[in-house]
């Protein structure tokens, strides 16, 4: 059972080392209930991040990538384990794809620039 009144707090700092940008989120959750495990504090962001990536599915996005390339497509549905990310219509440098997989671990970030909710 979620508590009523539940507050997210992000921090983002950004590092940089020797030309290379880090960015680090910390995510700090305070509850009005004092008795509210970290198991149900998990469920909560877990839900909300799974939520995110039902949200996010339609959207057009522009993905950054390793070797400085850029795309944009229509995000898709992401795995179970969030290591690929299915996507269309992708616009690369070498031409259009209609339909393709992305793995994660070659995606530096992901821009949704109008994040579009209400037809959810």
């Amino acid at each position: 059972m979620i508590p009523p009144k539940i507050h997210i707090f992000a921090a983002t700092t950004v590092l940089r080392t020797k030309g290379i940008t880090k960015v680090k989120t910390r995510i700090k959750t305070t509850m009005n209930n004092s008795s509210v495990t970290k198991q149900e504090q998990r469920t909560f962001l877990r839900e909300r991040f799974l939520r995110l990536l039902s949200h996010l599915s339609g959207q057009d996005a522009k993905i950054k990538m390793h070797e400085r390339t850029s795309v944009s497509c229509v995000l898709g549905q992401v795995d179970i384990d969030i290591h690929h990310v299915q996507v269309s219509d992708l616009t690369t440098p070498m031409g259009n794809i209609p339909n393709a997989v992305l793995r994660m671990s070659d995606v530096i970030s992901i821009e949704v620039p109008d994040l579009n909710t209400s037809n959810r």
